[in-house]
């Protein structure tokens, strides 16, 4: 590049890496693409426009990588663009492969050990939560390699040291919110389900145009919801065999279902912090599974209170006590296959 020249292409390439830095990813992308267009065999701005490419999702990240790797390919940090680029198009062995190319070339360069981390955490989070611990004591202050460790660690089923690993990125950087985020899934892993709802919305605060972790504080919400699922199946059941068997038992069995029920609700709800009670009521608006489970679970109740009457109005309805009870016991089955196709439980978030 010519030194001369206030608008020569090493200048605009300076000025494309600091529009990068302050997140306007679009035009450093334009002002790095213009500089190639005059010294297309350039390898920095080749590199620069790769990680243009990464930050804006681009498919065309992979193939701009590949090219940084073939203008130097003795330069590490080609291949980790390429990992990463490889990362988000799924390509695992790829990923891998060229982060462990990385780290080869300089073992001594944090940046290639979290890419190494993060190419592997899929595939196999034992060796990635290995590769994180060797970036970790290169680079022990660095939130990004304590955040894929955690990630890696999560992965593996290692909670406690996952937990341990978000709040170090926390005491790092207080405000990071995909470390908020991953620790309040490991809380709702293991139960604490006000801790998890507390840790969702405090990153969304931290970043509201965190998605996931608005998902996420639904996702607590059907987590409850899911339990009492298992609960009510077993209780119609035996209710109704008891009833069938002995239609005295009417209206003792239906008060007993409807007190457990209700002490199971309030159970659920005191794990709720009181200042997203009513953000969760939403959920029934938002999410159709719990819309669809919220109306099983209202008709099982009003059967039980209209329990005595049934047999009353099974000849006009054609619908006696024990269909009443298959419809709804086949009403928990579909809101069962419901859950199994789209899964609660949410993963983690990974940072750029």
């Amino acid at each position: 590049m010519s030194p001369l020249g206030a608008d020569n292409p090493a200048l605009r390439a300076a000025r494309a890496e600091r529009l990068l830095e302050l997140g306007r990813a679009a035009e450093a992308r334009a002002q790095i693409t213009a500089v190639l267009a005059e010294v297309p065999d350039d390898a920095a701005a080749q590199r620069l426009l790769v990680r243009c490419l990464l930050n804006l999702d681009d498919p065309g990240a992979l193939d701009a990588a590949l090219r940084a790797v073939s203008l130097a390919p003795d330069h590490e940090q080609g291949y980790r663009l390429a990992s990463l680029a490889c990362i988000k198009a799924g390509l695992d062995e790829q990923a891998v492969a060229h982060a462990r190319k990385a780290a080869a070339l300089a073992p001594h360069e944090w940046r290639a050990h979290h890419v190494l981390t993060r190419a592997l955490t899929r595939p196999d989070p034992q060796a990635a939560y290995a590769a994180g611990l060797v970036g970790v004591e290169l680079a022990p202050l660095e939130p990004a390699m304590h955040l894929v460790v955690g990630l890696a660690a999560l992965k593996s089923g290692q909670t406690d040291r996952a937990e341990q690993a978000f709040r170090t990125v926390l005491r790092l950087e207080p405000d990071n919110a995909t470390a908020r985020n991953n620790l309040a899934v490991v809380d709702l892993r293991s139960g604490r389900f006000g801790a998890a709802m507390d840790g969702f919305s405090a990153a969304l605060s931290a970043d509201p145009r965190l998605h996931l972790a608005r998902g996420n504080l639904d996702a607590v919400v059907l987590t409850l919801l899911t339990k009492l699922r298992y609960i009510v199946v077993v209780s119609e059941f035996v209710a109704f065999q008891l009833i069938a068997n002995d239609p005295q038992l009417d209206r003792v069995t239906s008060a007993a279902l409807l007190a457990c029920w209700a002490g199971l609700i309030g159970w659920g709800w005191t794990r709720i912090p009181p200042r997203l009670r009513r953000y969760s009521l939403g959920v029934f608006r938002r999410r159709k599974r719990a819309a669809v489970y919220g109306a099983v679970l209202l008709v099982s109740a009003t059967g039980l209170v209209l329990g005595p009457l049934t047999r009353v109005v099974s000849t006009a309805v054609g619908l006696d006590l024990a269909s009443f009870a298959a419809l709804t016991i086949l009403g928990d089955l579909l809101w069962s296959w419901q859950t199994r196709r789209g899964k609660n439980i949410p993963g983690p978030t990974t940072g750029r």
